[in-house]
């Protein structure tokens, strides 16, 4: 309850969300330009996959902002699967290529939730994805704990955005990890990487330790 009322610790949140957005945005749109011009599926593959992040971190944002916190938590949901890919395309970046020219049957049998999960080795639990079903995806009972003519004594955005910037910074953590091994990778992420950098960092100095200490993947 403390930290859901700090504003300081908010702010914090928000500018993570915020900085991510337009890193997310500035390396998708390098990539895209590199991808066309040496005409790299793999370049195109990573573009895409950033620039979506970058549309959803933003949606959460606005969502978020103007108390929609049911909607910001469907993006959230998304937004985890791009985590998925993301994770998946670092650790093995010919992945981005498969995934970019797969057909629709391909897709169902190597990139489904589950799939990418199950592909992770454990990194991903099938309990944290469910339960985001279940809140911000099909329609549920429980997803009442993000609305707010259901809310309990704890607001839904107490809940919903530290959670929001757990999955950035883990989406972030692939997304650094995956752009150095991309042509000209290391200076895109040069170039996009100090506003988010230094967002974590104060969002990391401000933050209730125990908000810090679960990042939703060991429990």
């Amino acid at each position: 309850m403390a930290a859901a009322a700090n504003t300081d610790i908010v702010a914090s949140r928000y500018e993570v969300l915020e900085s991510a957005s337009v890193a997310f945005s500035g390396i998708g749109d390098e990539l895209l330009v590199a991808g066309d011009l040496f005409k790299s599926d793999r370049l195109l593959a990573a573009a895409l996959l950033v620039n979506l992040a970058s549309e959803l971190t933003s949606g959460i944002v606005m969502l978020l902002r103007s108390k929609r916190e049911y909607p910001a938590g469907t993006l959230l949901r998304q937004l985890i699967e791009i985590e998925y890919l993301a994770f998946q395309a670092y650790a093995d970046p010919s992945q981005l290529k498969k995934w970019y020219g797969a057909d629709p049957a391909a897709l169902r049998r190597q990139f489904t939730p589950q799939a990418m999960r199950k592909a992770s080795g454990g990194v991903f639990r099938d309990q944290e994805y469910w339960h985001h079903c279940e809140v911000g995806g099909h329609p549920h009972p429980r997803a009442r704990m993000l609305m707010r003519k259901y809310a309990s004594r704890l607001s839904p955005d107490a809940y919903l955005l530290p959670d929001s910037v757990q999955h950035v910074r883990r989406l972030w953590t692939s997304i650094r990890l995956l752009t150095p091994q991309l042509d000209g990778g290391d200076g895109i992420l040069d170039r996009h990487a100090k506003g988010l950098t230094s967002a974590l960092a104060n969002w990391e100095r401000v933050e209730n330790p125990r908000v810090l200490a679960y990042d939703g993947i060991d429990g």
